[in-house]
């Protein structure tokens, strides 16, 4: 109900949740059957009731015999537990005397959208927050939000019979504007959601205000359904999609600095946020899963230092790895991080001084960390020896393995002094390839481990883990659930991160972490099969992450 501005409390009947639940559905689902729209259309019918210059918006489409409804359809059945969901559900709203099929789909027209209209920094951490606009959810401020959901042909009458109705929220008539009636929701405690059907469109909003704020929208042209930077951003994200809208990230920005400090103000600023800078986001149904996009615009400097590079590690990963985070030039990355900070604030200066003292007394200078984090790197979480216990390890791509080896020697015997004896003496270890590395046991089940292999610098928590890495039985770049989650990454990526769920959740059931989850937590989770997110840089940066389900 948070998304209406209704208290989050026991005292709301789900008869009320639900009704809601159906806009939520229709919010967060779109383009599909008559419904659906091809990349670079404009905004659904409903975005003429939310305000011009809102900072999030979300729309979808409320046919539910589309195509990408029917796929997510096909995919939640997949969960072990969903139909006990699904019918839990429908003997929740029994008790209220509803039906979904019966009382609420028949109701519904082609799409839906909303937005929250504006956030006040002040009053954000503030529970007694009731100003215009302000709803709250337990203690929690809710900014002022509306929905604007499609009705059916000839349905109005019957969505204000149903919403006035001791099914839904009992509604009551509340005043007029502009000759629309307004209700307001007598069930819930606290603040309650407000109703209108104007124009074929149902409105759900935080307060009375909000809903005028929308009426008012939709009899001007200051709504998001003319807004041309809207369109702009709907025009960069995927077609066929399930979920998508935006986020004002130059207004977010803006209340950012109201309560940030200075230091933080000006960091804001170096990132280049031009006025109209947004955040497109799309979520789409596929056959074997979900996949996220976002895309930045108008941001200049965003991702500022992060390199493009075309990941080989993953022919160096075992297959059978937990995870793994792939990036490249993180030396850069930190240089431009560091840089930026210590122009907008002065204790980073010493702070970065103090560091590089830290550094000397180990043997590292920064010379020594631009040979060894100029390359491509990645870190990878593997089984491990023991059942439940994981190991690390680690590659750095080198120019120079003669220097690097000379660098990562000098540390060990630097931090070996420097430690006294509190660091266990390192010894020669045969790694593979042929490439003697070095271990300090540090535990019986844990070493620190490292190696120069060609132009790769090796670490792990075991020997057994850098071996891995070396030369894995299958590598994860040859592996057929990677290459499908992969499918669709570009050649160059700035980031590559893999979770590996076929073999996540069984080290993790070892370990005892599902000890005190409810019962059929293990099984819901197998359905997740892997993760794979990456993110590209130039004018338009963009993050995408496939989520395999079956």
């Amino acid at each position: 109900m948070s998304l209406v501005g209704a208290r989050a409390t026991a005292r709301i009947r789900t008869s009320v949740a639900v009704g809601v639940l159906a806009f939520g559905a229709a919010g967060f689902s779109a383009c599909g059957g008559a419904a659906q729209r091809s990349t670079g259309s404009a905004p659904v019918g409903t975005a003429s009731f939310l305000p011009s210059g809102s900072l999030v918006y979300v729309e979808g489409s409320t046919d539910l015999a589309s195509a990408q409804w029917q796929t997510a359809l096909d995919l939640a059945k997949r969960f072990p537990g969903f139909d006990t969901f699904l019918a839990q559900a429908k003997t929740n709203m029994a008790k209220d005397g509803v039906d979904f099929v019966r009382d609420i789909r028949p109701l519904l027209g082609d799409s839906a959208s909303l937005a929250v209209i504006s956030i006040d920094p002040s009053k954000m951490n503030d529970p007694q927050a009731r100003s215009s606009g302000a709803g709250a959810a337990g203690d929690h401020y809710v900014p002022p939000t509306v929905a604007a959901i499609d009705i059916a042909a000839g349905k109005d009458t019957a969505v204000e019979d149903f919403i006035s109705s001791p099914k839904m929220a009992n509604a009551k008539s509340a005043g007029t504007v502009d000759g629309i009636t307004l209700y307001k929701d007598a069930k819930s405690s606290g603040d309650q959601a407000w109703f209108a059907v104007a124009d074929g469109t149902l409105l759900v909003a935080t307060s009375d205000a909000v809903i005028k704020q929308a009426i008012a929208a939709h009899r001007s042209d200051a709504n998001m359904a003319k807004s041309e930077r809207l369109r702009s951003v709907l025009q960069t994200l995927p077609s066929d999609t399930i979920a998508q809208g935006y986020v004002d990230f130059a207004g977010f920005m803006e209340i950012a600095k109201q309560s940030a400090p200075s230091a933080t103000f000006k960091q804001f600023d170096s990132m280049g946020i031009g006025p109209n800078a947004s955040v497109g986001l799309s979520l789409t149904a596929e056959q074997t899963g979900l996949r996220v996009k976002s895309i930045m615009t108008d941001i200049k400097n965003a991702g500022s230092g992060a390199q493009s590079f075309t990941p080989t590690f993953t022919a160096n990963v075992p297959a059978n790895a937990l995870g793994m985070a792939n990036m490249n030039n993180l030396y850069e990355m930190g240089r431009v991080a560091i840089q930026s900070m210590m122009a907008h604030d002065t204790q980073v200066k010493t702070q970065m001084l103090q560091a590089k003292g830290a550094l000397a007394l180990v043997g590292l200078s920064v010379d020594d960390l631009k040979v060894l984090f100029s390359g491509e790197a990645a870190v990878a979480v593997t089984p491990g020896a023991t059942p439940g216990e994981p190991a690390i390890a680690g590659m750095l791509g080198t120019s120079d393995g003669a220097a690097t080896t000379s660098i990562l020697d000098r540390v060990r015997t630097s931090a070996t002094q420097l430690a006294g004896g509190r660091v266990p003496k390192f010894t020669q270890v045969p790694l593979a390839n042929g490439v003697a590395g070095w271990e300090s046991k540090t535990d019986p089940q844990a070493s620190i481990v490292y190696g120069v292999d060609g132009g790769r610098a090796l670490f792990g928590s075991s020997v057994d883990a850098v071996r891995q890495i070396q030369a894995p039985k299958l590598a994860l770049a040859d592996d057929a659930a990677f290459k499908a989650a992969t499918s669709q990454m570009p050649a160059k990526v700035t980031q590559l991160l893999w979770i590996n769920g076929d073999t996540l959740w069984p080290v993790l059931r070892v370990a005892g972490a599902f000890k005190d989850a409810p019962a059929q937590a293990p099984a819901n989770l197998r359905v997740l099969r892997n993760l794979a997110a990456w993110s590209t840089a130039g004018d338009a940066p963009t993050f995408e992450a496939f989520l395999t389900i079956g």
